[in-house]
């Protein structure tokens, strides 16, 4: 029998009877200053922003409706589909854009959507990308390369569209399997299931925040890794922590519960509202095209 594996032996046992003992994690409230998120609803309800994403994007705006429901502050919130206008006035225009999996085509649909003919021009957009966009099962595996070809494009829409605030998002992460399986990987040093894709989204989410200033940075990602009690989940890898998505904020690995929800909500209202308030005012355009006369 390996040396190493007999000596580790009995805290394997003791890992394993540990993990058997493990009861499922449960939803864990998180506060939140309702007082901040009045005020930056009513920030965004002067303001018009499109929010490119898909499932984890379906857990914050459900999460927003919670909000808006505790707070009385309206807001306005419409999907838009299939390249048709949105309505005039002030909202946050959403759509589920692309295909999991397929960075490229997300990017292209986040443009089409910023660029459509309306009857007015967005004041905030961001495009953000799924879990599943970096991955071992995806058709990007270079997390710089995506990014390389992430930033040409908002280059390209800057130029296009000049007093576009764009706001960045890192990209969101998965849980490692819950059970005695993985405490026991951790301690022998082989990966899970969720570590490679996680490596390549860190690698992503690293160069981006590199590249960002905490203005104009949605950290999506830090917020899933952060536990309750402020710590981050990590696992180490190639000599570096690596974050994954912390196991209180998801009921399935890689969504939401309705606390994670309703805080990660708040978060995304701040920043957005923050980037609204940031736009210089010769940048501001009016909300709503004049009827001709």
């Amino acid at each position: 029998m390996n040396p190493r594996l007999f000596s580790i032996a009995p805290l394997l046992l003791a890992t394993v009877l540990a993990g058997c003992q493990q009861t499922a994690q449960e939803p864990t409230d998180v506060s939140v200053d309702l007082n901040q998120v009045k005020a930056d609803l009513e920030t965004l309800s002067q303001a018009r922003v499109y929010f490119a994403h898909q499932s984890v994007g379906r857990n914050m705006l459900k999460g927003i409706e919670m909000l808006i429901a505790e707070t009385g502050v309206p807001l306005h919130i419409e999907e838009v589909k299939d390249g048709v206008p949105a309505s005039a006035g002030p909202g946050l225009f959403h759509a589920n854009v692309g295909e999991n999996g397929v960075a490229d085509s997300k990017i292209s649909a986040f443009v089409a959507d910023v660029t459509t003919p309306g009857p007015s021009v967005y004041d905030v957009a961001l495009l953000k990308f799924c879990y599943t966009d970096l991955s071992p099962e995806a058709e990007d595996q270079d997390p710089r390369a995506l990014l390389e070809r992430y930033e040409s494009t908002v280059a390209g829409l800057r130029k296009q569209q000049p007093n576009l605030t764009v706001l960045h998002t890192t990209m969101p992460l998965r849980a490692e399997p819950p059970g005695w399986k993985t405490r026991v990987k951790r301690l022998i040093g082989k990966e899970t299931i969720s570590d490679r894709g996680n490596i390549m989204r860190g690698e992503y989410n690293e160069l981006l925040r590199s590249k960002s200033s905490p203005a104009e940075l949605f950290d999506v990602a830090r917020l899933e890794a952060t536990h309750v009690d402020g710590t981050l989940a990590t696992f180490e890898a190639n000599g570096r922590e690596v974050e994954l998505l912390a196991p209180e904020h998801t009921y399935d690995g890689g969504h939401l519960t309705d606390p994670a929800k309703r805080y990660f909500a708040a978060d995304f209202l701040h920043a957005l509202a923050e980037a609204v308030r940031q736009r210089p005012a010769a940048a501001e355009t009016p909300t709503e095209t004049p009827s001709a006369t």
